[in-house]
């Protein structure tokens, strides 16, 4: 077991629920058809009291496979984001930008002609399309690039990566290393204090998908840590394709408080399980019948620094 919180390195950590491996399998089986390789019996949801950080230990990161399969999911890759126009808001025109797992690079058409852009990735489909797009993507891990590039860039951005991160702590030195002095740095990754909180059995929120889960008050922590200037916070709201899988969860959150049920990230008995199920028709009627209108938080949070 981590003895430290793997971003601020605090030992003020606790274990809030442990997960069973072969109950896992299932959830991530019934929800994309992966059976997911695991060389443990058991996995710790670990809690930071000092920054808030909610990590998973131990943490078997996906592999090349894993995700390829996932990319082909619908919807898996969105090309257009709320995050994408936040972001572009921050960068002026003739600056230097590196996208650190920029996949086909569809953040770049948010941008001015005028900005060199360079991003990294993996996957060496995405990089074929990106390249053939005329857009400079090399196969190089973040580590790997700021040996070569320390002080290179005027704002270096990340979207939905770091919860995927096991080390996120040396991740953002090694991105901090890129960047200039008074350059900005943006990442977008899911908001812990959204609906999501409350979801169940929810397979690409767990592990081997997520290892980290992210709040407001963490954010502020990071700019501690890495001695950085809070720019802005910005919690997108929730978007009309989530309207469903919202009061999926809202009625099933609320049928287990009558119940008097804790909730749990893993709940595979026959209760829960009818529980989901039923939620999920009364969703539908939900949505059905009414039209979609709200002013609740989306599932992503976008922060911008500056580095000082």
């Amino acid at each position: 077991m981590m003895k430290k919180c793997i971003l601020c390195k605090s030992e003020d950590v606790a274990t809030t629920e442990k997960l069973i491996v072969e109950e896992l399998k299932k959830v991530y089986f019934n929800d994309t058809g992966l059976t997911i390789p695991y060389n443990s019996d058991t996995i710790d949801v670990r809690y930071c009291r000092n920054c808030t950080l909610i990590f998973f230990d131990p943490f078997f990161p996906g592999d090349g496979n894993f995700y390829s399969y996932l990319q082909n999911l619908p919807n898996y890759y969105e090309t257009d984001k709320e995050e994408f126009v936040v972001a572009s808001k921050y960068i002026s025109n003739s600056s230097s930008v590196l996208e650190v797992g920029c996949g086909e690079g569809h953040f770049k058409k948010y941008l001015d002609e005028s900005v060199k852009y360079t991003g990294l990735d993996f996957n060496p489909t995405a990089i074929e399309k990106a390249q053939k797009k005329g857009i400079r993507v090399i196969d190089e891990s973040i580590e790997k690039h700021a040996e070569s590039y320390q002080l290179e860039y005027d704002c270096v951005l990340f979207f939905q990566l770091l919860e995927h991160i096991d080390n996120p702590h040396s991740f953002l030195l090694s991105v901090l290393k890129c960047l200039k002095p008074g350059g900005i740095l943006i990442f977008a990754v899911p908001n812990n204090e959204s609906f999501l909180v409350n979801a169940i059995n929810h397979s690409l929120n767990l592990p081997p998908h997520h290892c980290t889960k992210w709040n407001k008050v963490t954010f502020e922590k990071v700019a501690k840590i890495f001695n950085l200037e809070t720019v802005k916070i910005v919690e997108e709201g929730l978007p009309k394709y989530h309207f469903r899988y919202f009061y999926k969860i809202m009625v099933n959150t609320r049928l287990r408080m009558l119940l008097n049920l804790p909730h749990r990230e893993i709940d595979l008995s026959a209760l829960s399980v009818f529980l989901l199920k039923l939620s999920g028709l009364i969703s539908y009627l939900i949505t059905t019948f009414k039209s979609f209108k709200s002013n609740e938080l989306g599932q992503s949070i976008t922060t911008i620094y500056k580095k000082k």
